[in-house]
């Protein structure tokens, strides 16, 4: 066991909401934690409460709530969350470790003096994603600002291989300094839950997660309209919602239920009794390239048969390919994702199959997994 040793984590999303990047942060902390480091979590405002799991962290929170699209907030926030974090670094001596690369590209240009080195965390490229893409030149602002957030990292961690391949091939980054670490979930969550004895109703689909703009609106309404007997659950909130709610109204859909965010054992519950789960995504070039989703994770840990959509390259992607512990669909072909769901929901012995592969599969990749790779990485920093 190593002897307490201080680490700085700056998150700047809202830790409160359950998606796949604030999990990531709290599966690292608790390790680190866990593994007898010091850990001090410096975060944005909160709108909702802070997680359980957080208890016995040193917690930090900034006066500023989150707002994705606002670059004007973006750098106050910045300011705020660095400012706070040279104070406990001075204070403690503690390694500095930054989620998302452009707070660490801003860290750099809004603190003049700001000369700390630290470890950098990166959950996507956010200047490829559709935040941005209809601005190209705020696109390549964002993605100046994150290229010199990963130059003066002193060590990167990615998600997947593509990104490592990208910030090293692309960005010049030294390659023994990029660690892949990729998503993973919170297997004890779901032993706690018990869920797998919960029958599936019939019809039933689900999605769970963040609605990102990269989510394809128009394959769900689709799906919809092609499968009307379906009862679709789109559980979570984010960007894409209103444009969902607007269509759902514009079709006079029956078969779509929205309910936002919800408790964990009701959303889980909701997975369990769904017959078929789902991903659409646009395929966004660059940003779906590389991406290692933490909700097929979630899918997976319930046994569900999967459609995902065919738009990522990254190790989990193909290996889930290569098992065939999920249906993939031509993102640009809806038909095709229609006839995977179709598939699936009329043969029971091909969800079981499917849903038991992924479920296997996904031990490898808890959380608890992901975090030992990154307390092995601390320890080589410390050496």
């Amino acid at each position: 066991m190593i002897m307490s040793k201080e680490i700085c984590i700056v998150n700047p999303g809202d830790i409160s909401i359950p998606r796949g990047g604030e999990n990531r942060v709290i599966a690292f902390v608790k390790t680190l934690r866990d593994s007898g480091f010091n850990v001090h979590l410096v975060v944005s405002k909160p709108k909702g409460k802070i997680p359980n799991d957080l208890q016995g962290i040193n917690i930090y929170i900034i006066p500023l709530y989150v707002e994705d699209s606002n670059l004007k907030n973006q750098f106050l926030r910045t300011m705020h969350l660095i400012n706070k974090a040279k104070k406990i670094i001075q204070q403690y001596n503690a390694i500095l470790q930054l989620e998302h690369s452009p707070l660490a590209g801003f860290a750099t240009i809004v603190n003049n003096n700001f000369n700390y080195k630290y470890i950098l965390d990166m959950h996507d490229l956010a200047f490829m994603g559709p935040v941005y893409s209809k601005y190209l030149s705020l696109k390549k602002i964002i993605g100046r600002i994150e290229k010199r957030g990963v130059k003066k990292a002193s060590k990167v961690i990615v998600v997947s291989e593509p990104m490592k391949r990208f910030i090293v091939d692309k960005w010049g980054m030294v390659e023994d300094n990029v660690y892949v670490i990729p998503n993973g979930y919170f297997e004890s969550k779901f032993e706690k839950l018990k869920l797998d004895n919960i029958e599936e109703v019939e019809g039933m689909i689900s999605f769970l997660g963040t609605l990102h703009l990269k989510l394809d609106i128009n394959k769900i309404v689709y799906l919809a309209k092609s499968l009307k007997k379906l009862m679709i659950y789109i559980i979570g909130e984010g960007p894409a919602r209103k444009e969902l709610e607007r269509k759902i109204k514009e079709y006079n859909l029956k078969n779509i239920f929205v309910t936002g965010w919800i408790p964990d054992d009701e959303a889980y519950r909701l997975i369990a009794k769904s017959q078929v789960v789902i991903y659409p995504i646009k395929k966004l070039d660059l940003h779906t390239k590389i991406l290692t989703s933490v909700k097929i994770f979630d899918y997976s840990a319930l046994g569900k048969a999967m459609v995902l959509d065919d738009v990522s390259e990254s190790e989990i992607w193909k290996e889930y390919k290569e098992k065939r512990a999920a249906l993939f669909s031509n993102p640009d072909n809806p038909k095709e994702f229609v006839n995977c769901v179709q598939i699936l929901l009329e043969d029971e012995k091909l969800r079981r199959k499917i849903g038991l592969r992924a479920k296997n599969l996904a031990k490898k990749y808890t959380w608890e997994k992901m975090g030992e790779r990154l307390v092995k990485l601390y320890r080589e920093v410390l050496e």
